[in-house]
């Protein structure tokens, strides 16, 4: 899941949790253009936890997207 502001973080849990999918996020990874946006997103989806969070080396566009081409193994928020 791409998110470019903790707003947008905030909606998509909104609309995963409406539509009854919350546990399905907790195989997403959550890929975050700042450290602000991905604090948003564990927050949003707390007491659950994303698969993995990434959070962009810069905070724009390019570097979000350069994110879809890496995987790390863990990389949740604080490890």
């Amino acid at each position: 899941v791409l998110l470019h502001s903790p707003r947008s973080a905030l909606c998509a849990m909104r609309l995963i949790r409406q539509a009854c999918l919350a546990d399905a996020a907790t195989r997403m990874e959550a890929l975050a253009i700042s450290r602000r946006v991905a604090d948003a997103a564990v927050s949003a989806l707390a007491p659950l936890r994303w698969r993995a969070v990434r959070v962009a080396a810069r905070p724009n566009e390019d570097a979000l997207l350069a994110l879809l081409g890496r995987r790390r193994e863990g990389g949740r928020v604080g490890e």
